[in-house]
């Protein structure tokens, strides 16, 4: 079973059962940073990655129209996506297990609409074809959300689509402007501007709560989230910088305040990332929130590094070193030496983010394991098959030493798929299976 066939089995049993996806564990202090190319086509542009297991997508202009193109980092193969033939502009892909979704003019400029693709049955699907226009898609799990028009030229909202369900939902359709969403688990969250300025609203698909995450009187734009945690950009002191949130404990807290402009964050799990202009044109920073720590990922002097996604320990980014190529796509490992990581529960908001709900207590280990319990909280639910996911791809990150309970299908193998099947059984009552 492929990696990212097992990716997308987990989020469809985390999203059926209403659970959350965790964040990753405490990690150490700075990484060590290895580079990478991923695409460097000379004479052409790359631009705007996004990134999900082994899976880099971005769109592409090597045929003189946008087009959106793969890599495949485990077998370094890349692939095309789409590369509709009417000189249409497929961009701004996002990418989530096995579904890709852009934003597509083939309908007719200007009117943009939404496709998405399943990397595992490469059948092309439209998302949203609306009359209108749709800009900007994100997705997690079988929920897909974008800006949309539909409501009036100059007023965009915020609208969604449940792919298992073939259901097209409004998530904000406030008369002001919403755009750039983000989601994760059943939180989108977006930039808006009914207070007059840019601030970052989200709301709970599940509860239907709408909330403000941050409505300082400055412009904050650009949202990203990674379980709890809330990314963005902000000017409240006079340049941009990036601020995040805790949706648990209704937090907010400083990324970073450099003097600089810092731009484009992203978040996955403890680390976030963004362009940053320190470095003269553009590089990319990142910071880890378990120790408080910034550190350089990749600094470009000549004409900059731009637009970062992270997943994981692998950081991409459009990349202008190399001047024939108007922009390429490179890649970054972080590395953390004899990490000590404490797993640690992240739950979806359930409440009104104004409410402070009392924090978990990370789960102290047993001598004898639970078969499925990975991370040892007394609890077996999608939390352990993140983990065991995380012990299968990143196992110098996390070994499966550390684990209790890997073992779900108690084959004394692995960790490996038969591992987060049992785990997904056992969340069903199913285990042990039938004979």
């Amino acid at each position: 079973m492929s990696r990212v066939k097992v990716v997308i089995g987990f989020v469809a049993v985390s999203l059926a059962l209403g659970l959350a996806f965790t964040v990753l564990p405490a990690i150490a202090d700075s990484p060590t940073v290895t580079e990478f190319p991923i695409c460097t086509l000379h004479y052409t542009t790359q631009n705007h990655p996004a990134i999900w297991g082994d899976i880099v997508v971005w769109q592409d202009y090597r045929s003189l129209n946008d087009d959106i193109y793969g890599y495949n980092l485990s077998s370094s193969s890349e692939f095309p996506i789409c590369t509709n033939s009417s000189y249409s502009n497929q961009v701004y892909p996002a990418v989530w297990g096995d579904i890709v979704v852009w934003q597509d003019d083939r309908n007719g400029f200007p009117n943009k609409d939404i496709y998405g693709y399943n990397l595992s049955s490469r059948i092309e699907f439209p998302v949203c074809n609306n009359s209108s226009n749709q800009f900007r898609p994100a997705v997690c799990g079988d929920i897909v959300v974008w800006e949309d028009y539909r409501n009036g030229g100059s007023n965009p909202d915020i609208y969604g689509y449940d792919l298992s369900s073939s259901t097209e939902f409004p998530v904000c359709t406030n008369t002001s402007n919403q755009t750039c969403p983000a989601v994760w688990g059943n939180i989108v969250v977006w930039q808006d501007y009914r207070n007059g300025n840019s601030d970052i609203y989200g709301k709970n698909l599940s509860s239907s709560i709408e909330f403000p995450v941050c409505n300082d009187s400055s412009d904050q734009s650009n949202p990203s989230i990674s379980g709890d945690i809330v990314v963005w950009h902000d000017y409240r002191n006079g340049n941009w910088d990036i601020y995040g949130k805790n949706l648990s404990s209704s937090t907010e807290f400083p990324v970073c305040t450099n003097t600089s402009n810092q731009t484009y964050p992203a978040v996955w799990g403890d680390i976030v990332v963004w362009q940053d202009s320190r470095p003269g044109d553009g590089g990319i920073y990142g910071y880890n929130l378990s120790s408080s720590t910034e550190f350089p990922v990749s600094i470009n002097t000549i004409l900059g590094n731009y637009y970062p996604a992270i997943f994981g320990n692998i950081v991409v980014w459009r990349d202008w070193r190399n001047l024939l190529d108007m922009g390429d796509i490179y890649g970054a490992t972080l590395g953390w030496p004899t990490p000590t990581p404490t797993p640690t529960a992240s739950p979806t908001p359930t409440l009104s983010p104004t409410e402070s709900p009392t924090p978990t207590a990370s789960p102290t280990p047993t001598s004898v394991p639970n078969p499925g319990d990975v991370n040892d909280d007394g609890v077996i639910n999608c939390i352990d098959i993140t983990q065991v996911e995380l012990c299968i791809l990143y196992p110098g990150l996390y070994p499966k030493e550390n684990y209790p309970g890997w073992d779900a299908n108690e084959d004394t193998t692995g960790p490996n798929a038969g591992d987060i099947l049992g785990v997904e059984l056992r969340i069903l009552g199913k285990w042990p299976p039938p004979p």
